[in-house]
């Protein structure tokens, strides 16, 4: 009886420490292959092309009634002084905007659950709306500069990202409902904080990825583009 009323207490932390090594083993499993023998290196000394299949865009010579495939070059940040954004940097923003809101329901929590519960709500929809911004990078076709990291390991970190996305939405989503319909309480917070807690690390983990893996990778921005 006591070790149930134990497991009772400390659910939500188990949860969170659950998520966190279900999230490793999603990064390792996506890491790991690329390092066994006979795979492409790390980071490619070519220009890389991804493309996106049927999200390419096409255009259609009417002369000659072929298709030329138009692919765009890659910058993680994008023309900030045209106000064209990359969709990763609005991705990134979100997340943090995400991470922001989650960590008000936490401090809201104490106080005002109807708001932390709505905060955690609105935490839920930034970070959705960020995983769009990741995901159009890779819809359609767009070249990567030399030195850049193998875009297939490039893609496959991305999917573990959105993976442990997923997790994290669960796992918030459902007391967050709750503490609306007034099962969750400050008495009995079913891991609410322990939640909100998760999807500031999906926050903070998704910052350090887009740093490390887009942004560091493209040394002085468009000079990377200059011996093509």
């Amino acid at each position: 009886m006591a070790a149930r009323d134990l497991l009772a207490r400390h659910a939500g932390l188990i949860a969170f420490l659950a998520v966190q090594v279900i999230a490793v083993v999603l990064w390792l499993m996506a890491f790991l292959p690329a390092l066994a023998p006979g795979q492409p290196p790390l980071f490619e000394s070519a220009q890389q092309i991804w493309s996106g299949g049927g999200h390419s865009n096409v255009e259609t010579n009417f002369r000659t009634g072929q298709g030329i495939v138009g692919v765009e070059r890659f910058h993680p940040i994008g023309d900030i002084g045209a106000l064209a954004p990359a969709p990763l940097l609005i991705g990134t923003l979100l997340m943090l905007l995400a991470g922001a809101l989650a960590a008000g329901s936490i401090y809201l929590f104490k106080s005002r659950l109807l708001a932390a519960s709505v905060a955690a709500i609105c935490a839920l929809l930034a970070g959705l709306a960020g995983c769009a911004f990741i995901a159009m990078q890779w819809q359609g076709d767009t070249a990567f500069p030399p030195d850049f990291l193998n875009t297939y390991l490039l893609n496959g970190l991305t999917r573990a990202f959105l993976m442990q996305v997923g997790l994290g939405f669960i796992l918030l989503a459902i007391p967050s409902v709750l503490a609306i319909a007034g099962i969750v309480t400050r008495e009995r917070p079913l891991g609410f904080r322990f939640a909100a807690l998760n999807w500031i690390v999906v926050a903070v983990v998704w910052i350090v990825f887009y740093v490390a893996c887009h942004v560091l990778p493209f040394p002085l921005g468009d000079e990377a583009w200059k011996p093509i």
